[in-house]
């Protein structure tokens, strides 16, 4: 009997224990469902961040319907080239019958009244009042118009819409790539920034360690007090960086989470990278800019949009010609008398505004002026594009520089950290002198880590200047679908490792 409670007992308490963890489990497949990549892999890659990006990405997407938009504009105007036909119709219920009778019509006059009054009354006596429009009235009619002479608008008006759809388009392929770069930089930021926290984490670790040790030098007199102040101010200043980087890592978790469509406050995890800098960069400075302008899409959307402009000053002036059109209408008619039940007619329609105070002529300039500054902001974009390269190309053998010489920084600030700590422990440096030389590691360390991610970040912002699609291996990312094939050489180590 109590081995039966006793396993009663250990039922109702597994189900319990069933019942605790079912909320658990419902959101841990909410979570797959919704985020499959993100959960099941733990770790975000950067192959996973831009895939995520080209899907969910709200600047792509909002591009893409306004290329949706652009495309149903042109569709709209190729259908104005065939003819047009309206149909219209009524039922109309009136207060009372419009009727006609003769004898309101005849004036008589005074003298023969009373014999003429009695030979129309024999005479008119049969006639009813007739009647011209009855109480309830009926009209259907089907017009057909085909434009002659405004066909040349029409046509000019298809090329001006042809021309913003392809302008559309070419922004989008360019919003696209703004996205995966901006995508790659923020994951070599993220990724810049926890290993920053590490560094601060590890500078207060050694500096507390060292503080631990001064304090017993203190109390064996071997330094003063105010050494043991300076290190404490340290080790203050250390953990004044450590919060810094800490807060500067969730922000870049947050910005990359919104740059792939995760909400900002998911808990993004990225994969490290190991990896030996690029230095090649098989493409010079004058080349890297004819390239720019040959591949740059916001260019070409500029291109498309001064042949979208000129279009439309050409029907602006067209519109000051007469406009002809063809136009076959057939109409029923029931209630009226003085219209047939059924007629037909064909002809032609000619419409012309012939004076309007120059409202048209004005129009029509203005439309010029439009295409011309398109035409200079597209020699501006040129300039800035030149420079956009420039400034890039630079930057990327700027950081070249810098990873040569902050590593060899890094190597004689731990030689010189190992000999003052030597030197400490001999009473022959102070702790001042130890402290400065951690200081020193510490910023070298630091300035390798931004050189070597600067170093990777200026190559990719080069493929976005030039025109080109950002690449992860020896073939252009299949995920993010960018047509373009890569010029230079990247660090493709880097790149395996993070497949990894």
């Amino acid at each position: 009997m109590t081995r039966k409670k006793n396993e009663n007992f250990e039922n109702q308490a597994e189900k319990k224990s069933r019942l605790a963890n079912f909320p658990k489990a419902l959101f841990f497949i909410l979570a797959i469902l919704l985020f499959p990549r993100v959960v099941s892999a733990e770790i975000l890659t950067l192959s996973d961040a831009l895939e995520m990006a080209m899907k969910n990405n709200l600047s792509i997407q909002r591009s893409q319907a306004e290329l949706e938009e652009a495309t149903a504009v042109k569709k709209s105007v190729r259908g104005k080239f065939g003819p047009s036909l309206k149909v219209e119709g009524n039922i109309l219920r009136w207060d009372d019958s419009y009727e006609l009778d003769p004898m309101d019509y005849v004036v008589l006059k005074p003298k023969y009244a009373s014999l003429t009054q009695r030979a129309l009354d024999l005479v008119l006596e049969p006639i009813q009042p007739i009647e011209l429009r009855s109480s309830e009235t009926r009209e259907l009619s089907l017009t057909l118009m085909q434009p002659i002479t405004p066909l040349f608008s029409v046509y000019h008006g298809y090329q001006a819409g042809r021309a913003g759809e392809n302008a559309r388009t070419d922004l989008f392929e360019r919003t696209r790539r703004e996205v995966a770069y901006k995508t790659i930089e923020n994951y070599f930021l993220l990724l810049k920034v926890q290993e920053l926290e590490r560094v601060a984490q590890s500078a207060v670790d050694t500096i507390s360690a060292h503080v631990d040790q001064a304090m017993e030098f203190y109390r064996a007199e071997f330094i003063g007090k105010n050494e043991i102040l300076t290190a404490e101010v340290k080790l203050a200043n250390a953990r004044q960086m450590l919060i810094r980087a800490q807060s500067g890592v969730a922000l870049m978790r947050s910005v990359l989470a919104n740059i792939v469509g995760l909400p900002v406050d998911f808990d993004i995890q990225v994969k490290s990278v190991d990896f030996e800098h690029a230095k090649d960069w098989n493409v010079s400075l004058s080349e890297s800019r004819k390239r720019a302008l040959q591949n740059r899409k916001d260019l070409s959307a500029l291109t498309q949009k001064a042949k979208a402009a000129k279009a439309v000053g050409k029907i602006s002036w067209w519109n000051l010609t007469p406009q002809l059109a063809a136009i076959g209408r057939w109409q029923y008619t029931e209630g009226i008398m003085l219209s047939q039940e059924e007629e037909r007619f064909v002809g032609l329609a000619l419409k012309w505004d012939l004076w309007n105070w120059g409202s048209n002529y004005y129009e029509a300039q203005a439309e010029n002026a439009k295409s011309r500054q398109v035409d200079i902001r597209k020699r501006e974009v040129q300039n800035l594009i030149r420079l956009e390269v420039q400034k890039c190309y630079l930057a990327w053998t700027s950081a070249d520089q810098r990873v040569e010489a902050s590593r060899k920084a890094v190597d004689q600030a731990q030689e010189n950290l190992r000999i003052q700590q030597l030197r400490f422990k001999e009473n022959m440096a102070t702790s001042v002198d130890v402290l400065d030389a951690q200081t020193l590691g510490v910023k070298a360390k630091s300035d390798h880590i931004s050189a070597r991610y600067d170093l990777l970040t200026s190559i990719y912002s080069l493929y976005l200047a030039i025109g080109e699609s950002p690449v992860l291996s020896e073939e252009p990312l299949k995920a993010s679908s960018l047509d373009r094939a890569p010029i230079g050489n990247i660090d493709r180590q880097a790149v395996k490792e993070s497949r990894k």
